[in-house]
């Protein structure tokens, strides 16, 4: 028999570590490969962009049936593989306007993947424990996606796409492999329904997301414009510094949650600064110089931070449960 891998210790066991590097590697994989095709296709980057935040929100309420019915595990790992096949779709239709389709069956199996990893992470830890391994397992998703980030634009103007897409499919499988050598007992399902918001949408949490929106959205339409303005080290200082913000805003969602609502409190988090920062992206490369100006940043940073301080900020302290 396997010994559990709940320590009331610590929260860094093995399985939460091999559970973190194949987040971490889920997220370097999403963000190389749709920073790359976002490049790729400049001015039509919106389609691409587009494309796959609908597929986070069209997978998005099937996530917790998925994890109810089946081994979390197995979804985890299926869903990074399904991101790798989308990312190999890519590299297969080489023209550009094909490249929608497997933009949007990637955002599929990346909303996929990032529920059932916060789900996973959740379930291996002890209950005292949880909160940290939040704030552990969301901080090295998010060095995957700013890592990611940075290298898609360094290695997209030293190489091209096809190497940054390659990287990619590596770091997917990488993440597969990981997760599948995490032991987690299936948990006997509860018959929740087919379709339905639990770890997905929290809607109690929706005010904090949409400031975590306009957070993201700003942050994406800056990296943009620090990439062509900065050397790689200055951009890579200011993502270490964003990352300062991460556990604070995690743990904002977790304290609006109700019991066993931790996981969709997450999932609502991630969604947002992924919808966020994909939309930020897309829309600088849309619009060009034009919107990547110092005034035009300065507003959108300005209305971003009125929002978080005056709107969501107090909502939080009123609305939250923890």
């Amino acid at each position: 028999m396997k010994k559990n891998n709940i320590d009331k210790q610590t929260v860094f066991t093995p399985a939460f570590r091999r559970t973190c590097i194949g987040g971490c590697c889920l997220y370097m994989a999403a963000y190389l490969s749709v920073t790359g095709v976002l490049l790729a296709m400049g001015t039509e980057a919106w389609k691409a962009g587009l494309a796959f935040v609908a597929g986070m929100f069209v997978s998005g309420p099937f996530n917790a049936y998925l994890g109810d019915a089946y081994r979390r595990k197995h979804v985890f790992v299926v869903a990074l593989l399904g991101m790798a096949v989308a990312i190999a779709g890519y590299i297969y239709w080489a023209d550009a306007p094909l490249w929608p389709v497997p933009a949007a069956v990637q955002g599929m199996c990346f909303g996929l993947a990032s529920a059932a990893g916060v789900t996973v992470s959740i379930d291996i830890t002890v209950s005292g424990n949880r909160t940290r391994g939040n704030e552990v397992y969301a901080l090295l998703g998010r060095i995957g996606m700013f890592t990611g980030m940075l290298l898609a634009f360094w290695l997209y103007r030293q190489e091209g796409l096809e190497e940054v897409l390659y990287l990619s499919l590596a770091f997917g499988l990488l993440g597969a492999l990981e997760v599948a050598r995490v032991y987690l007992p299936f948990r006997a399902p509860i018959g929740v329904g087919i379709v339905n918001l639990d770890r997905f949408l929290l809607p109690r949490a929706l005010v904090s997301a949409f400031s975590v929106l306009l957070l993201a959205g700003a942050c994406g339409m800056t990296i943009v414009r620090m990439q062509e303005a900065l050397p790689w080290y200055a951009c890579a200082g200011l993502c270490v510094l964003g990352l300062l913000f991460v556990a604070p805003l995690v743990k904002m969602f977790v304290k609006l949650s109700h019991h066993c609502q931790r996981g969709t409190g997450n999932t609502t988090f991630n969604l947002a600064a992924d919808t966020g920062l994909v939309a930020g992206m897309a829309l600088a490369l849309w619009a060009g110089k034009g919107i990547l100006t110092c005034g035009w940043l300065s507003g959108v940073w300005l209305l971003a931070l009125l929002v978080a301080g005056l709107v969501a900020y107090p909502y939080y302290k009123k609305k939250r449960v923890r």
